[in-house]
């Protein structure tokens, strides 16, 4: 979030001084609302192109990590405080689980344990421990009572990726 902050603040500088530049040399004549609606366009243009970046820009840091990541979700969503997500959603979530890692779990079979980490557009990773049951197509966060895990379905992505 910090490093977002610096870029747009350098960008704005960069904007500014574009602006004031083309003002010197077309000798004063361009309106005083150019330059404020210049930054104000920067600004929006690095938010849209951040929306629909973030994403390939993570996928690449997790394939240059150490680890086998494999991609098992990707969350799209609309907001009305980015019209333009109405022409097409961005992806607002990745999830990736690093499959050199699975553990199997002896309580039930076919069955493995791992970390599923999550990202978001933010920048912000968390990351959770999850029991993966593939002969059922389920998952559950890992509780030390296995018999007791509130499990829920796993997508058919997710699915295809660490039971195939």
């Amino acid at each position: 979030m910090f490093f977002k902050f610096v870029t747009i603040i350098i960008l704005c500088i960069g904007v500014t001084g574009i602006v004031i530049g083309l003002n010197k040399i077309l000798k004063d004549r361009l309106p005083k609302w150019m330059l404020p609606a210049s930054i104000a366009v920067a600004i929006i243009g690095y938010q849209i192109f951040d929306d629909y970046n973030w994403h390939s820009r993570k996928v690449k840091g997790l394939t240059q990590a150490e680890g086998e990541f494999v991609i098992v979700g990707e969350y799209k969503s609309r907001g009305i405080l980015r019209p333009w997500s109405y022409i097409k959603a961005p992806t607002t979530r990745i999830d990736a689980v690093n499959i050199a890692n699975n553990k199997p779990v002896p309580e039930l079979s076919g069955a493995f344990e791992n970390y599923m980490g999550t990202s978001n557009h933010i920048g912000g990773v968390t990351t959770a421990l999850f029991v993966f049951d593939c002969s059922n197509s389920r998952l559950a966060p890992k509780l030390d009572d296995i018999s007791n895990l509130p499990w829920g379905p796993m997508s058919k992505k997710m699915f295809e990726e660490l039971c195939q």
